[in-house]
């Protein structure tokens, strides 16, 4: 993985919200309720909730507003109306979204005519967007709540609910516009790539064959400033971005830019200073059906696009599910031990790190990977000869606690000539505690050793994607 990979990772995050391209004309989708008219919605709120529905100005027109302060409980506000609908197949539900609010749970409640049986859409945590982002809801993210039924498929509703439910609680408001459902005909158009140039042999189509091997290739006559283009066929809900150069064909400055329309384009990530190979890229879950790369700079013989990979956004939508996902794509198309164990599917062990009793305790893995606060970890890597060796390629890894008995774990990689051990501590009390850590590279042979340890300081958890500890893995 690049040195630039993990650095889009990280601050795409910080790229801002998509503000709405007006709906291209024809795209079949149908405007469920503009919000011009309210007077078929009304606010609820559960025992210490309170919450109130108005009309603001929105993106075009009115919007829907509301206000919610959950009183420090741990329950929910909610906007309802009735709507009865005959639902498609398959289909997409939009509407644009903008709040004031601490991150708490947002839900979109499809509800039958006997009341009982409820479908949700459903995003844990979730930071609203200060300004106007269009959010897109595939009827595969959509999913049976509750009730008696036992036919689960969801074909009809009767009613339809915005909710705000307590995860960090607090008080603010939320907003919602152009509410709109858009049939997803069988046989929709595959995807299909174009670009401001290429050579022969070196078409945009190669980018997006799912063969590595191949590439679109620029036209070196054509400059540095060049654009890439998927067209995904459909508005789709994506969550992450995989972009993959060809060896000698980076763009070292580029800006990847989303469209509904293929007109009006927002920039939600950029790579400066980029080295190539793998860049992968967390976006801010919104409906897209054009994706662009505009490339400022990079090799003076062209660029080699081998991969443009577009990550659905699925799972439970939170940031954590949307980079777990991009992760094990990224673990699946780089050498085993580029990334944790977890990530590639593997089984991963872990001790507890802590004050008996402490608040804030840390884990550490089996190979050595120390998790800090906020849920980042310390990765060790040794260079030698100029290669970086990982977990995956120490000869042997053991693991042991001091004394064999004492809460003070150590891990150590031996490799013919050298080895590596790290050792954790607690130190502190209950209500100040931290976390030391001790990072020894030994020589182990007869001849000097020109050896360097190197810290990776990544957003990911010890605590692997498939196991939960107070909150999600990964």
């Amino acid at each position: 993985m690049t040195r630039a990979a993990l650095l889009a990772l990280a601050s795409v995050l910080a790229s801002g919200a998509c503000h709405p391209a007006p709906r291209p004309a024809g795209d079949g989708a149908r405007l469920l309720d503009g919000f011009e008219d309210l007077a078929g919605w009304r606010a609820l709120g559960s025992d210490g909730v309170t919450s109130a529905v108005r009309a603001v100005p929105g993106v075009r027109g009115r919007a829907l507003h509301l206000a919610v302060d959950l009183g420090g409980t741990a329950g929910y506000a909610v906007a309802r109306r009735a709507l009865a609908l005959e639902l498609p197949a398959d289909f997409t539900l939009s509407f644009e979204l903008r709040g004031d609010i601490p991150p708490n749970n947002l839900e979109l409640k499809l509800i039958d005519d006997t009341g009982d049986n409820v479908w949700w859409y459903r995003r844990a945590s979730y930071e609203f967007p200060a300004s106007w982002r269009h959010i897109t809801v595939e009827r595969r993210q959509i999913e049976f709540a509750w009730g008696p039924t036992a036919d689960r498929t969801l074909r009809r509703i009767a009613a339809i609910e915005l909710v705000v439910s307590a995860a960090g609680g607090g008080k603010g408001w939320i907003e919602v516009d152009d509410l709109a459902l858009a049939p997803v005909p069988a046989g929709a158009p595959g995807p299909r790539a174009t670009a401001s140039s290429w050579r022969a042999g070196g078409e945009p189509g190669l980018a997006i064959d799912g063969d590595p091997a191949t590439a679109w290739a620029s036209d070196p006559a054509a400059g540095a400033d060049q654009r890439f283009t998927l067209d995904l066929g459909r508005e789709r809900a994506l969550g992450g971005l995989l972009v993959r150069w060809a060896d000698g064909g980076a763009a070292t400055d580029y800006q990847v830019e989303l469209s509904r329309d293929g007109a009006a384009w927002q920039p939600v990530g950029r790579v400066a200073g980029g080295d190539g190979g793998l860049d992968p890229f967390v976006l801010p879950e919104t409906g897209a059906q054009f994706v662009r790369l505009a490339i400022a700079a990079g090799s003076a013989r062209g660029y080699r696009l081998a991969e443009l990979i577009p990550l659905d956004a699925g799972g439970d939508g939170t940031w954590v599910a949307r980079g777990n996902a991009l992760i094990a794509a990224l673990a699946s198309r780089v050498p085993r031990g580029s990334l944790p164990r977890g990530s590639s599917g593997e089984q991963t062990y872990w001790t507890v790190v802590g004050i008996d009793g402490g608040a804030r305790n840390s884990l550490m893995s089996e190979d050595g990977t120390l998790e800090i606060a906020g849920g980042a970890s310390l990765e060790p890597f040794v260079e030698v000869g100029g290669r970086a060796i990982g977990w995956a390629g120490a000869a042997a890894i053991h693991q042991a606690l001091d004394g064999g008995y004492l809460p003070i774990p150590s891990v150590t990689w031996r490799m013919p000539g050298w080895e590596l051990e790290v050792t954790a501590v607690a130190v502190g009390d209950r209500g100040a505690s931290q976390i030391a850590a001790r990072y020894t590279l030994r020589n182990t042979g007869d001849a000097p050793l020109d050896a360097r340890l190197v810290l990776a300081v990544r957003p990911l958890q010890v605590d692997p994607p498939t196991q939960q500890l107070n909150r999600a893995g990964g």
